[in-house]
């Protein structure tokens, strides 16, 4: 299996704009995703129900 974390952080974001977002995939396969003007992570996709099942 392969785990990617793609992260993007913009040093000049505009209004509306995240300075920051991460979208992680397992196989090519999008889990979730976070961006910084929300300050949450949005599960993604069939993993969705594994990652809200996972305590933390």
């Amino acid at each position: 299996h392969s785990l990617c974390l793609d992260l993007t952080v913009r040093s000049q974001s505009r209004p509306g704009q995240p300075w920051c977002e991460v979208q992680g995939s397992v196989d090519t396969k999008p889990f979730l995703q976070y961006d910084s003007d929300r300050n949450k992570v949005k599960p993604l996709g069939l993993l969705a129900g594994e990652v809200n099942a996972t305590k933390a």
